[in-house]
């Protein structure tokens, strides 16, 4: 290990000429070429370049006095430490990579323009920044990438065209206290894959500076970030943020529309949202994939308010209230397939939900600060079980799918005090050859007000097979459950749908039918039902199971062998699988499910939909093979109350 220094002003710096490096400040020429054991100095005054060709290396490299410009396209790798004065000039455009694979190196531009890629690629190396990092000038590609090892930005700011940390080396970041920003007009943040990755978030923000029309992306791979603002005021561009990230704030000081456009099926939370349009400059929210929802969580508690002129698609509010006030200005698109809307509104907060779920007796006490209020009392019941198929010698039949539960609706309700309630019980699934039981009953204010439970589905070995009834009656019905198909011969028989159950929105729709065939492999089971409302669930055909039923809005029910969605019942199963109904968010993001797809000749489950559906029947194989019903979903209690704005402040979610 040497130090080289360089004397005789400008020149060249490869790998071979020696003309001006020297083994002493001002001395003689002539000295070897600095290796990546070699720390370099240049401490010589007068104004000169140094042009950089080839691949260099060095221990340190220190720049303590002169204006000295480092030019051309060589690239450097450092396997210490950098320290450069003010008056030094980088317009080489050759990355630089620190390469240490020890600990306590620094980093010290003193805030000059380096015109380079950056990469800190040492396995066990660690480098702190000494100064701002500015990385915005040149021909290189001014990314910013941690490869191994750590780097912690401290106190300082870094200002670069796109960060990168997405592989799976071991490594750290710290980002510090600063302003990250990414000043490119196609700028990304890229830390996809995480693994191997220590993530401290510090109090640093994260700034797009640049306008534009290019898309930028934030790919967070699911970290805790500080604050990420949207900035450039001009351009109308896309940002897409990609992973269910959760941020301090999203912010933006953008004046013109843009977009921002969040990965399909993630979550986004955060404590603050400050992003708003204006009039002629409204900003647009969706999905990646149109139809497919992205949820948007509010953390913290109370309601966003002072947002505007948003345009909101595919959005999925969280938690489930009005808490996502977005501004009369506002669109929020409701037409088939975009959904969640439900949990956004337009006007200014006014609800507050209580989501009761216990299967015992209990009581609930009113919150003082909702005392005097009106409030909705929605009632649901509990779903009722599939039966199990029954065989006895060549007589089969598939288990009819439980009925959906009935739903009961009380308006114009003032509350106090402490209020004695049950939820009904999920009815359970018949094992091999037993009928499903009923779902129980959902009662309020001691037994005052109800709503049925929907019966449990039957199958005999005469053969017979019925689908439980739905609970309740009139617009209040849930749906009926679908038949097993049957056979007096050595048949494969498929279970029934479950009926889905009713709501807000009318009764539930009744489960799908199974099929019987020769072969134990054309066996295949009805569709659930919709929840209130909804149509029926599909018969199934051959080896085709029935198709789940649709919610009210004509949307959400599965294909053969798929979950529904939003209420949607399932599709009836084929195979061993693992699906359910979809829940519904017909009361304020809260709701009736969809009933559970019937069974075949599998080990597979089909479940309703988080509150009242009916679960899907089991069916029997050309073998005798049977399988068990499916459970119903349990009962739930819906409380909103009406408030003024002034109560509605800070009114949040609440689950029992």
């Amino acid at each position: 290990m040497a130090n080289r220094y360089w004397v005789g002003g400008t020149g060249t710096w490869d790998t071979t000429t020696t003309t001006n490096w020297s083994t002493s400040s001002g001395g003689a020429g002539g000295a070897s070429v600095p290796t990546a054991s070699d720390s370099v100095f240049f401490d010589q005054a007068g104004t000169y370049t140094v042009t950089m060709t080839g691949a260099l290396t060095c221990l340190d490299i220190t720049v303590s006095a002169g204006t000295v410009t480092f030019s051309s396209t060589g690239t450097l790798a450092v396997s210490g430490s950098m320290s450069l004065v003010a008056a030094t000039v980088w317009s080489a455009s050759g990355t630089i990579t620190f390469n240490a694979t020890t600990t306590g190196k620094t980093i010290n531009t003193n805030g000059i323009n380096i015109s380079g890629g950056i990469t800190l690629n040492g396995v066990g190396g660690g480098w702190t920044l000494g100064s701002n990092l500015l990385m915005t000038s040149g021909g290189g590609t001014l990314n910013l990438t941690l490869t191994n090892g750590s780097f912690d930005a401290s106190t300082y700011n870094v200002t670069v065209s796109n960060f990168a940390s997405s592989n799976s080396n071991t490594r750290t970041l710290s980002m510090g206290s600063g302003t990250w920003s990414l000043a490119s007009t196609t700028s990304s943040w890229n830390i996809a894959t995480t693994t191997n990755l220590t993530f401290n978030k510090g109090s640093a923000n994260i700034i797009f500076t640049a306008g534009g029309t290019a898309p930028k992306t934030f790919s967070g791979g699911g970290l805790t970030y500080n604050k990420l603002t949207l900035g450039g005021t001009t351009g109308i561009y896309t940002l897409t943020i990609s992973g269910s990230n959760t941020f301090s704030e999203l912010a933006s000081t953008k004046t013109v529309a843009y977009t921002i456009t969040f990965t399909a099926s993630t979550t986004t939370t955060v404590t603050t949202w400050s992003i708003t349009g204006t009039s002629g400059n409204v900003v647009t929210l969706n999905s990646s994939t149109f139809g497919t929802p992205y949820t948007l969580a509010k953390a913290g508690g109370g309601y966003l308010t002072g947002i505007d002129y948003l345009n909101i698609r595919d959005a999925i509010g969280s938690p489930v209230s009005d808490t996502w006030y977005i501004g009369a200005n506002s669109t929020i698109i409701t037409t088939a397939p975009n959904s969640g809307y439900a949990m956004f509104t337009t006007q200014r907060a006014t609800n507050a939900v209580v989501v009761l779920t216990s299967t015992t007796s209990t009581s609930y006490a009113v919150p003082s600060e909702f005392s005097g209020y009106t409030s909705t009392v929605h009632l649901i019941g509990g779903g009722g079980g599939g039966a199990g198929g029954y065989v006895s010698g060549a007589n089969r039949a598939g288990g009819g799918g439980g009925g959906g539960a009935g739903y009961t609706k009380l308006t114009n309700q003032t509350l106090s005090g402490s209020i004695t309630y049950q939820c009904g019980s999920a009815g359970s699934g018949g094992a091999v050859g037993t009928n499903g039981t009923a779902g129980g009953t959902t009662s309020w204010n001691s037994g005052a007000s109800t709503a049925a439970g929907g019966g449990g589905g039957q199958a005999t070995t005469t053969p017979t097979s019925t689908g439980g009834t739905g609970g309740g009656t009139g617009g209040g019905a849930g749906g009926t459950g679908g038949a097993g198909a049957t056979s007096t011969t050595t048949l494969g028989t498929g279970g029934g749908g479950g009926g889905g159950a009713a709501g807000p929105n009318g009764a539930g729709a009744n489960g799908g039918i199974g099929f019987a065939n020769a072969t134990s492999g054309n066996i295949a089971g009805g569709g659930g039902g919709g929840n209130g409302g909804g149509s029926a669930g599909g018969n199934a055909s051959s080896a085709t199971g029935g198709t789940g039923g649709n919610n009210s809005a004509s949307v959400g029910g599965g294909t053969t062998d798929t979950g529904g969605a939003v209420g949607g019942g399932s599709g009836g199963l084929t195979s061993s699988v693992t699906i359910s109904g979809g829940n519904g968010v017909d009361i304020l993001g809260v709701g009736s499910g969809g009933g559970g797809g019937g069974g075949a000749n599998s080990v597979g489950i089909s479940t309703g939909g988080l509150y009242g559906a009916g679960g899907g029947g089991g069916g029997v194989n050309a073998a005798g093979t049977t399988r068990a019903g499916s459970a119903g979903a349990q009962g739930v209690i819906i409380i909103t109350y009406a408030l003024n704005a002034a109560a509605s402040t800070n009114k949040f979610f609440v689950m029992f």
